[in-house]
């Protein structure tokens, strides 16, 4: 099991799920950097808390996690 810094790191697809994007979405929106990731070679893992802040900071005006 892989822990981020506030808890368990989800794949690019379980993300996808949980927001009702496709899996590449969610990459793309990580190589732009609106979403915050970790990576470990050539995978992607994003803690969900992490994710939900950025989401929420950008809902409140600033942009860093917008998705639109």
């Amino acid at each position: 099991m892989i822990e981020g810094k506030n808890g368990t790191l989800i794949s690019a697809e379980a993300l996808g799920e949980l927001l009702s994007l496709p899996p590449a979405s969610v990459r793309r929106l990580a190589r732009e950097g609106r979403l915050p990731c970790y990576r470990a070679g050539r995978l992607l893992r994003f803690d969900l808390s992490e994710v939900m802040a950025a989401l929420k900071a950008g809902q409140e005006g600033d942009g860093v996690g917008r998705v639109t």
